[in-house]
């Protein structure tokens, strides 16, 4: 008797849960399509953003929002049947863009959150500007908003977290995409039941997915205790990050 009553409470509570999902699915498309569904966009467009902007100045939104992308939490592009079927690239000087509409450099100032970036569709991926020292920036306030124009003013004044640790970040992001590419070598010996987890994970959360098209810049500046008229600081970004 106690068999068949945990027999029929898991049938329950999987016939529950079915019922749930098929919902959700039904009403947000969240199982299939993760944060890539409009349901996810809508919501960080008009429910996240409106109340970081109401509650928070404008500097700490803006690392709010690299803290939720590092995270993966930002929303992913899933380009629909018609921008599948149109070429925007673009070849400039040699070089590929899947897109012209870009991230500059500004926003992830020290390559914390790159992955997250690409995969919300941009043509190119923009981090910095990045410093050989790390240096504090222009003393706080120093981001301000223009609520009728659209716009802001940056007056951050080149904060950077310096060389070695933008560095990192960008060696992280290569060992991860490494990462990727093995483990895509061996998704076709994966079992069904192992395939179709493998693929729900990778729509609720793809830490695991980049754009490889979508092409990385890294933005150079100097340090505030260098001589102006000096190039070295530029030199020394390019060899170790170039």
């Amino acid at each position: 008797a106690t068999l068949l009553s945990i027999r029929r409470g898991i049938t329950r509570s999987l016939a529950a849960s079915t019922a749930v999902v098929a919902l959700v699915e039904i009403t947000t498309h969240l199982p299939s399509q993760g944060r890539s569904s409009e349901f996810y966009h809508q919501l960080a467009d008009s429910v996240v953003t409106p109340l970081l902007r109401k509650y928070l100045d404008p500097e700490r939104a803006h690392n709010v929002a690299i803290f939720f992308a590092k995270r993966d939490l930002s929303p992913v592009y899933r380009p629909n049947a018609i921008e599948q079927s149109l070429d925007m690239s673009n070849n400039v000087c040699g070089i590929k863009f899947p897109n012209p509409i870009g991230l500059a450099a500004g926003f992830d100032k020290n390559g914390e959150a790159i992955s997250a970036l690409q995969r919300m569709g941009f043509g190119y991926v923009e981090i910095g500007s990045v410093t050989p020292l790390p240096q504090p920036g222009n003393p706080k306030p120093r981001m301000f908003r223009l609520i009728q124009e659209g716009a802001i003013i940056n007056r951050y004044g080149f904060n950077s977290h310096g060389l070695m640790a933008v560095y990192d970040n960008i060696k992280n992001y290569r060992n991860l995409l490494d990462q990727i590419h093995n483990d895509n070598k061996h998704k076709k010996n994966n079992t069904i039941v192992s395939s179709f987890l493998s693929n729900l994970s990778t729509l609720l959360f793809p830490y695991h997915i980049s754009s490889p098209s979508t092409l990385l810049g890294v933005n150079l500046g100097k340090n505030k205790v260098s001589e102006i008229s000096e190039g070295d600081d530029y030199c020394k970004g390019i060899r170790k990050l170039g």
